[in-house]
């Protein structure tokens, strides 16, 4: 059976690959829902999700600020700092099922993360066929393996994250340029070009990525391949992002501008500073985990090891890195961009250098037991985060809405720990309703006081000290009484055991009215 399976793979390595691929991403698209961070749902999934439905949740569009304007909320329009290709693809997603009569949002998140899945299988299947370019068939296949079995990458790419979403292309256009650089066609470096602009308009960021990539060629002397790229991005950059901010707000590159004037303004210097507290050298570390642990390591090693021969890939790789490790906010999701190509230039590099390494060759055994230690550490890893529920407990909580109605206020309680985190309303199906957080005893007191009409639901986070907490309310409110409690996942609770600032709290729920 074994030596069946390894014919079939070397037979067959590119469709091995991507069914392994599709059965990870497939499952976690269907077993893990929620939300991994707070920008994947709060900056994507909110915004396009109360687009649809006529609202504006982030305040990011003109017609809401003109209207904040007349109101004298607002004193000018102001870009917020966020593409809207990414949100506005999601848009165009809710949108039509909404028109087929898909409206549960747990439902239409399924679809999402199904649409992702497909998403994620072309970045497979082009870093596999990036890695047979520059190198050869079964190195290609070593990768792909990592690519498809990475415990990280299936629930990553079913998330709605920036930074994962630009990496198909991006890696197309790498992918254009691995294949057409022989035959030195120039409408194929055109149309790398637009890939990469593209993956620009989705994550800023990546224009470090494509000015090094630039600066390479200019220096090999690559003209066509230089001017085909330089003009596909541009052209790409002014289409999805000039002229998408110019139908928006009047002007070109209006949310870019603002996204670069803020980021270098002192309040988001001070944001970094209270962030990023991280060592310049961590995005080391989170490159070299994200794949396969232990592993990964030996690859950032490799990445060196043939930096010179794939320089247009490895110094803008190592140049995107730095830039954020520079960069005072650091956040392990902002290097996510490069790590698919991390692992191929590692694996080659890697590869490479153990075929020629006498300790290796003469370590064998050694070398056999990290593989084995690797895998068995990625196999659980893999195994618990591909079904894991992340933020189960809030993403539940709003959904307890969804049937509801009305629904007009809501009291989100955690006296005992200080915080309460968002409410994530697109899964309530509710825009309009008030949240009011009580997160100290002056506030709680303060409300005692001045309350005069009730919350119809009351959100405990915690069951630390439930009873004492629970009794202010009963007191104001007698008819206040037990709906349900929701649990958070598995992953979620280990996430707490491992760093007490994580926040994903059993929530109790209470009722007011009878």
């Amino acid at each position: 059976m074994q030596q069946a399976i390894k014919t079939y793979l070397y037979q067959y390595p590119l469709r091995s690959v991507l069914f392994l691929a599709f059965i990870t991403h497939l499952a976690a698209a269907v077993f893990s829902g929620g939300y991994a961070m707070h920008d994947d749902h709060f900056l994507i999934i909110e915004t396009s999700g109360s687009w649809v439905d006529g609202k504006d949740y982030n305040d990011w569009l003109p017609s809401t600020q003109k209207q904040q304007i007349e109101d004298g909320v607002r004193d000018k329009l102001q870009p917020q700092g966020h593409s809207f290709v990414y949100p506005g693809f999601h848009y165009l997603i809710f949108s039509g099922l909404k028109k087929i009569g898909l409206d549960n949002p747990k439902a239409q998140m399924l679809v999402v993360r199904l649409l992702h899945v497909f998403l994620s299988l072309w970045a497979v299947f082009l870093a596999f066929k990036i890695t047979e370019y520059l190198s050869d068939k079964k190195t290609a296949l070593i990768a792909g393996i990592v690519f498809a079995l990475s415990w990280s990458l299936p629930f990553l790419s079913v998330r709605n994250l920036v930074e994962m979403a630009c990496i198909p292309f991006l890696l197309w256009g790498v992918y254009l340029i691995a294949k057409y650089e022989i035959k030195n066609k120039f409408g194929y470096y055109l149309l790398a070009g637009v890939a990469f602009g593209f993956a620009f308009t989705i994550r800023y960021q990546l224009a470090v990525y494509i000015f090094f990539m630039g600066l390479v060629f200019l220096f090999q002397g690559k003209w066509k391949l230089l001017i085909g790229v330089t003009i596909g991005s541009i052209l790409s950059i002014l289409v999805f992002q000039g002229l998408l901010d110019y139908l928006l707000w009047g002007y070109p590159f209006a949310e870019f501008i603002e996204y670069v004037r803020y980021n270098a303004s002192s309040a988001r210097a001070d944001y970094a500073n209270d962030l990023g507290k991280t060592f310049w050298f961590s995005y080391i570390f989170v490159l070299g985990f994200m794949t396969v642990p232990i592993l990964g390591m030996f690859w950032i090693f490799g990445v060196f090891n043939k930096f010179k021969r794939y320089l247009w890939i490895s110094l803008p790789v190592v140049a995107f890195v730095a830039f954020h490790s520079i960069y005072i906010n650091r956040q392990e999701r902002f290097v996510f961009p490069v790590v698919y190509l991390v692992v191929i230039l590692g694996i080659i590099g890697w590869k490479a250098f153990y075929d020629k390494s006498k300790f290796w060759q003469n370590h064998a055994k050694l070398w056999k037991g990290i593989l084995i230690a690797s895998w068995i550490f990625n196999t659980l890893f893999l195994v618990v985060l591909t079904v894991d529920y992340s933020k189960r407990s809030r993403v539940e909580s709003a959904y307890f809405l969804y049937d509801k109605s009305p629904v007009n206020s809501v009291i989100q309680e955690n006296t005992f720990r200080g915080d309460t985190p968002m409410i994530p309303r697109y899964y309530s199906g509710k825009w309009d309703f008030s949240i009011l957080s009580i997160t100290t005893i002056d506030q709680l007191n303060a409300w005692k006081t001045n309350a005069t009409t009730a919350p119809d639901y009351v959100f405990f986070y915690g069951e630390e000290n439930i009873k004492e907490r629970v009794k202010p309310f009963q007191e104001k409110f007698p008819k206040l009484h037990l709906i349900t409690t929701i649990e958070p996942s598995f992953f979620d609770v280990i996430l707490v055991k491992i760093n007490p600032l994580n926040k994903n709290e059993r929530i109790i729920i209470y009722g007011t009215k009878g």
